[in-house]
């Protein structure tokens, strides 16, 4: 059972960890702002990694494991704790994590990323907290008692599509493949709805849909990682998730994800257009 003790130092932890990105120090030299935060490149040229995503995923294993002994970790920077590709969550705890969310938004000290921690109990959704540790906002939410920015309850929006700011993630990892598909669903958004932003962090995406900040949200492919805590706090403020098929998201290994977000008013509308746009051949 998460007790309310449980609860305050699990954000006590998550905090922690935001002042850990909070120590990044930068320079006027891109250059060297890329040496000293340790930036490595990963599967791609523009997914990075840096020693601060790393040290902030140590810090929150090593913590949380210490609040709950025997949880398991399914996180972005896993090596010795990660589950075999495509295995789901499985018995018992399981934390989610991001450890920063927007890790290229962190390099360029852009001045939003995400700490991101979802937990599953036996496979089901349990609690989330996504942490903003540049306005130290902490978004969080325990499935069936609704979802909060830290003592205030918040609840998603009901605007219609033409009414509706709309937030989406470019899926850069899969650019090649998804870029012109993403760019197109955008731009169908923007000629029906009010307009668009693009933040760079999923995570602090769909908590702005839950704290009515913004009313819709589409990434053609995500992780895990991405989307457990804020998918969770999203649902308890009255919005919808899903997948781009309208079929629940997958919370296993090695496994990605489309994601089509909303409230009642507008999800049908942005999960259509979004659909379409994936589905349509390439112009040759």
């Amino acid at each position: 059972m998460l007790t309310a003790e449980i609860l305050t130092r699990f954000k006590e932890i998550i905090y922690r960890a935001g002042e850990l990105v909070l120590s990044a120090t930068y320079d006027d030299s891109p250059r060297h702002n890329v040496d000293q935060l340790g930036v490595e490149a990963k599967g791609g040229s523009v997914n990075f990694v840096t020693r601060y995503d790393k040290a902030v995923q140590e810090l929150l294993e090593e913590e949380l494991s210490a609040v709950l002994p025997g949880a398991t970790f399914l996180a972005e920077e896993a090596e010795e704790n990660e589950q075999p590709a495509g295995s789901a969550a499985g018995s018992g705890y399981v934390f989610v994590i991001d450890p920063i969310d927007g890790t290229t938004n962190f390099i360029k000290d852009y001045r939003l990323s995400t700490i991101s921690v979802g937990l599953l109990k036996d496979g089901v959704q349990l609690w989330g907290a996504v942490l903003q540790p540049y306005t130290g906002e902490y978004f969080h939410a325990l499935k069936g008692n609704g979802a909060y920015l830290g003592d205030r309850r918040i609840f998603a929006g009901n605007a219609t599509l033409d009414r509706s700011l709309i937030v989406f993630g470019t899926s850069p990892y899969y650019r090649e493949t998804l870029g012109r598909k993403s760019m197109n669903a955008a731009a169908e958004l923007l000629m029906r709805c009010t307009d668009l932003r693009r933040s760079g962090s999923a995570a602090y995406d769909l908590c702005t849909l839950a704290a009515g900040r913004a009313d819709g949200f589409f990434e053609l492919s995500l992780s895990p990682w991405d989307y457990a805590a804020g998918g969770l706090i999203l649902t308890e403020a009255g919005g919808i998730i899903t997948d781009i098929d309208a079929k629940p998201l997958p919370i296993r290994s090695g496994v990605t994800s489309s994601v089509v977000a909303g409230g009642k008013n507008n999800y049908s509308d942005i999960l259509a257009i979004v659909k379409a746009a994936r589905d349509a051949e390439p112009v040759q």
